[in-house]
């Protein structure tokens, strides 16, 4: 699997990707250049928003999960070079570890200050 070169971020950009807990938890989970698959990445969300409330291991729950991810999540960030996503093998890897390739510090104040 060859990898897309990774392109700088501009703090916006990153905080809007890392705005959503899903997005964060795909992240955190993967190791840059491993692979992932698909159904790894929605045990470990759906093992995360489990509470006493609602079981987030139930069939339905883990397809909602799985359907944000292949439609929304993983999409808007292989979008971006953050990860490489293929569709047909349902394959993810991390590419640009976000902390590693955006310079973050102070994109929030920007945020704060427009207020």
């Amino acid at each position: 699997m060859t990898y897309p070169e990774p392109t700088a971020l501009d703090p916006e950009t990153a905080c809007a990707l890392l705005a959503d807990s899903r997005r964060q938890l795909v992240l955190s989970h993967l190791d840059p250049g491993e692979r992932a698959t698909v159904t790894e990445l929605v045990d470990e969300i759906a093992a995360w928003e489990r509470t006493e409330q609602s079981d987030a291991g139930d069939p339905i729950d883990r397809r909602r999960i799985e359907i944000s991810l292949v439609h929304k999540h993983l999409p808007r960030l292989a979008d971006h070079d953050v990860v490489d996503y293929r569709p047909e093998s349902n394959e993810v890897v991390l590419t640009t570890p976000i902390d590693d390739g955006v310079p973050i510090e102070g994109a929030l104040e920007r945020f704060v200050e427009a207020d």
